[in-house]
C-alpha cells in the first residue's frame, strides 16, 4: 500500500507518523519525494532504513507502568530501592484470537530466559547484573551487537500478563535488558520458536567517588590532627 504526505509551515520540516500492521510479518517502509528517500544522500541503510518486526506475541519492559522507561541506575543497588526506585515489569502480550487488540499472552509461574547487553562500554567485564522476580538470578552478559546468551529466571504473571521484578548491576555503564519465553506446542513439548523483547538502554552510574589523599589524618572534629595549613 502506500499514503501521502504534505508538509505545512508549521511542521518545521519534521512530522512523527503512525503506523499499524495486523500481520506478522517483517517490512521495510520507504519515504521518497521526488528523488529523496530516506536510504540516499549519506544515509546508511542499516541504521537509517531498518526493517521493522511485526508479531503476533512478545515481550514489553515497563518502569512505573511506562513502556521502555528504566531509569538511570546505581551500580550495586536494586531499582527497587531509593533513590530512584521503580516499579519494574515484563508484559507478555499476544494478538487477540478475536481481535487485533493486545491481550495477556502468560499467566501464572513461568520461566523467562533474560540476557542483557552491554552498549558502552560494548565488552562486558566480570561484573554481574541480577533480576528479581521472587528469588534473585544472575543472569548472561552479550557484547553489543550480539545477543545470544540467555540464563532462566522465575517469573509470576498476573492476569493482565505482567510479573513484576527488580535488577542489580555491579558495574558502571549503559546496557539492554532482553527476554525470551520458548513456545511450546501441545502438549508441552519446545516448539523451537521464541516470544521475544528487549528493553530502553538504559545507564548504570557510580553511587559516589572516594577520595584518599596520601598524609591525610582525616579528622572528624576541629580538635583533630591538622593536615594543611589553610592558605
Amino acid at each position: 500500500g502506500a499514503a501521502t504526505y504534505g508538509f505545512t509551515a508549521s511542521d518545521n520540516g519534521s512530522v512523527t507518523l503512525g503506523f499499524q500492521d495486523t500481520t506478522a510479518e517483517t517490512l521495510s517502509l520507504t519515504a521518497a519525494d521526488d528523488s529523496v528517500t530516506e536510504a540516499s544522500g549519506n544515509a546508511v541503510a542499516a541504521t537509517d532504513d531498518p526493517s521493522i518486526t511485526f508479531s503476533t506475541s512478545g515481550f514489553e519492559f515497563q518502569a512505573d507502568s511506562v513502556v521502555n522507561a528504566i531509569g538511570t541506575q546505581i551500580a550495586g543497588k536494586s531499582s527497587a530501592t531509593a533513590p530512584g526506585a521503580q516499579t519494574l515489569q515484563i508484559r507478555a502480550i499476544k494478538t487477540s484470537d478475536s481481535s487485533t487488540a493486545c491481550v495477556a499472552a502468560l499467566q501464572g509461574s513461568k520461566t523467562v530466559q533474560f540476557g542483557y547487553e552491554c552498549v558502552s562500554p560494548a565488552t562486558c567485564s566480570a561484573s554481574t547484573l541480577s533480576v528479581n522476580g521472587g528469588s534473585s538470578t544472575a543472569i548472561a552478559g552479550n557484547s553489543s551487537g550480539s545477543v545470544s546468551a540467555y540464563t532462566n529466571a522465575s517469573m509470576t504473571f498476573d492476569n493482565a500478563g505482567k510479573a513484576s521484578f527488580s535488577i542489580n548491576w555491579n558495574d558502571a555503564g549503559s546496557t539492554r535488558l532482553y527476554a525470551r519465553y520458548a513456545l511450546p506446542v501441545a502438549g508441552g513439548a519446545a516448539s523451537g520458536s521464541y516470544m521475544a523483547g528487549s528493553s530502553n538502554t538504559f545507564v548504570s552510574r557510580p553511587f559516589a567517588y572516594a577520595l584518599s589523599i596520601t598524609g591525610n589524618p582525616a579528622a572528624s572534629s576541629a580538635s583533630g590532627t591538622k593536615f594543611i595549613t589553610a592558605g
